[in-house]
């Protein structure tokens, strides 16, 4: 979610493609997480990151990534701001 903006969410992406190689048989014991920062505060700007996501297995992270905010979110009226 966003804080003080103009839309209450913001969308998140990857700016680019993630990729992770594991052995065969060993797909179904990948997970994915996503960490998302506990505050987003508008304005927010194209392609400012706002969190990060991890492939595990198990407890290991075997990859992550920044996510970015796919939109521009802008600040919103002094009424969303309070």
């Amino acid at each position: 979610p966003g804080w003080k903006g103009a839309a209450r969410t913001v969308k998140a992406g990857l700016p680019t493609d993630l990729a992770v190689s594991v052995a065969k048989g060993e797909l179904s014991k990948l997970s994915t997480q996503l960490v998302l920062n506990p505050e987003v505060i508008a304005p927010v700007k194209q392609g400012d990151i706002i969190g990060k996501i991890e492939v595990r297995q198990g407890d290991k992270v075997l990859q992550q990534a920044d996510l970015v905010a796919l939109d521009a979110v802008a600040e919103g009226s002094v009424f969303r701001r309070v």
